[in-house]
Formats: C-alpha cells, sequence, structure tokens
C-alpha cells in the first residue's frame, strides 16, 4: 500500500501520505512507510514547511542523518559526539 501511495503522487508528498493515511488498513505505519519511501527519493524539500516545523527534535534529527551520510570517522570529536561506536 506504501508502495502504491508513493507512486500515486511521486512529487506530491502531501497527497501521497493524505492518501496512505486515509485508508481502512494500517493507517499509522503506511502512512510513516510512504513517507519514509518519499524522503529517500526527494529528501525534505518536498515535505510540507508547517508540517517540518512541527517535527520534534528536527535539529538532531537533521545532524544524525548527515552524520550517517559521511559515515564513522575516527576521531575523538566523533567518539564525543557518539560513545560507544
Amino acid at each position: 500500500m506504501s508502495v502504491y501511495c508513493a507512486l500515486a503522487f511521486p512529487d506530491d508528498f502531501r497527497a501521497s501520505i493524505l492518501l496512505a493515511i486515509n485508508h481502512s488498513g494500517d493507517s499509522d505505519s503506511t502512512g510513516a512507510i510512504t513517507g519514509n519511501i518519499l524522503g529517500a527519493l526527494h529528501g525534505t524539500a518536498v515535505v510540507p514547511q508547517p508540517w517540518l516545523a512541527q517535527l520534534e527534535l528536527r535539529d538532531e534529527i537533521g545532524t544524525l542523518a548527515a552524520d550517517l551520510h559521511i559515515r564513522y570517522i575516527e576521531d575523538d570529536e566523533w567518539w564525543d559526539k557518539y560513545p560507544g561506536c
């Protein structure tokens, strides 16, 4: 269902999510997975700004995503930021 929703409106994040969360099945999971698919495809540029503004821990999530993108770096700064990795 999530793949269908993402493909039904590949360039309209809002419409895809609304389709995903307004069906009779497990709509919360479908909405989350649809958002993940479109987010991986397009990044945050397609997410409506009011939705991003309400995202809890947005800055921390952005930092973590950027760090995952560059991968692990063996240095003291990385160890201080992510102890035990």
